[in-house]
């Protein structure tokens, strides 16, 4: 119970367990200009529309956070089912390193292709997102070159499910990037039609993705179509490293004749 104003004006880390109500308390009298990290988990089921409300309230308090999880459940209702309903009021947050969300609820949540961008373009200083929640229209894995073009610092992707039916078909030329991402975690077993393809996409954009860290449930079957997909992918890296490496000789012999 919160009997007393609470501005924590050094506080730099808080987890709270809460419940809408005091939730909304603590953070209405809380002042916490050096806030670096927040978790914090509901101990209630809320409706979307209440919890949108409760962000609107507290991330304009939050912009010195670095660190920001959330864990909330939501109950069936009418309201917007659209994930980025939910977090746009984090995209005020600029300065955000980690960013984890876990919502729970039913019907799923729609992501689209444009709140991919918008996401990216918010989070700039991004190294780890974790979106965890379920699903009704996963975007298109095309969408993911938005990460690789505005969060150079990512290094942690954490998604539950892509659209993968488009790669094959797609004519577009999308850029040859070094970006450092390592991790790639697609909780389900997405259908892929064209595995070969999505490979060679990913490796254009994410070349140092570790195919060991899909977060791969070996307990199941692993469908045809992510065999090859991860193979074709350990293969491109493999080529790719074995060609840095026959490079760095000549490449050494050059800068030593300067």
């Amino acid at each position: 119970m919160i009997s007393t104003p609470a501005r924590f004006q050094t506080l730099e880390k808080l987890e709270v367990l809460t419940d809408l109500e005091q939730g909304t308390l603590l953070f209405a009298i809380m002042s916490a200009p050096m806030l670096r990290s927040l978790e914090l988990t509901f101990s209630e089921k809320l409706r979307i529309k209440q919890f949108r409300r409760f962000l609107d309230l507290v991330c304009p308090k939050l912009t010195s956070c670095s660190h920001l999880a959330l864990h909330v459940r939501l109950s069936r209702n009418r309201d917007p089912q659209s994930l980025m309903y939910i977090l746009t009021p984090l995209l005020m947050l600029k300065d955000l390193r980690t960013i984890s969300a876990s919502v729970t609820t039913s019907p799923g949540l729609s992501l689209s292709d444009q709140d991919i961008i918008d996401l990216a373009v918010a989070w700039p200083r991004a190294k780890v997102i974790e979106l965890d929640y379920e699903y009704s229209s996963p975007p298109l894995v095309t969408s993911l070159v938005h990460f690789a073009q505005h969060c150079p610092d990512l290094t942690s992707l954490t998604l539950p499910c892509m659209d993968f039916s488009l790669v094959s078909i797609s004519k577009r030329d999308y850029p040859i990037l070094s970006h450092g991402l390592i991790r790639l975690d697609i909780g389900e077993y997405c259908s892929i039609p064209d595995p070969v393809a999505a490979a060679l996409f990913l490796h254009c954009i994410f070349p140092k993705v570790e195919s060991e860290l899909f977060g791969i449930n070996y307990s199941i079957e692993v469908p045809d179509c992510w065999s090859v997909f991860i193979n074709t992918l350990d293969a491109l890296k493999f080529a790719r490293e074995r060609e840095s490496v026959r490079q760095a000789p000549s490449n050494y012999n050059s800068n030593s004749s300067d």
